[in-house]
């Protein structure tokens, strides 16, 4: 999967990669494709697990937006969204950024904090 943006990132060859997908994904417009969501997350893994530098690769929780047209329907989808990631990052062993989650207890081995992410970090492409 090559896109724009996967270019630019293989281009400038990460150290760490943070991906945070999905908050548009469960929008009942297009969470009607959710099967097609883990295997292309998991292709993008793949394509950032395959660099040269080897990124270290972080999976986030999305944080819901705090406007209007985030209604029940997109909780709906959000909610269905989240255990998927948990489950993704635990299969493929990566780190989980909870950016929901704002209690000491989130912080465990499997999760982690964005102030700890990115320590002298040089450059983000977002």
């Amino acid at each position: 999967m090559v896109t724009t943006a996967v270019a630019r990132v293989v281009t400038f060859a990460p150290d760490v990669a943070i991906i945070n997908l999905g908050i548009n994904d469960c929008n009942p417009a297009v969470w009607t494709n959710k099967a097609d969501f883990l295997p292309a997350y998991r292709a993008l893994l793949n394509d950032l697990g395959a660099l040269p530098s080897k990124p270290k690769i972080f999976v986030c929780r999305p944080t819901p937006p705090n406007h209007k047209r985030f209604d029940a329907t997109r909780w709906v989808g959000l909610k269905e969204l989240l255990p998927m990631l948990d489950q993704l990052a635990q299969e493929e062993h990566l780190q989980l950024v909870d950016t929901i989650c704002k209690s000491p207890r989130c912080i465990s081995p499997a999760r982690t904090t964005s102030a700890r992410l990115l320590p002298g970090a040089d450059a983000v492409i977002p």
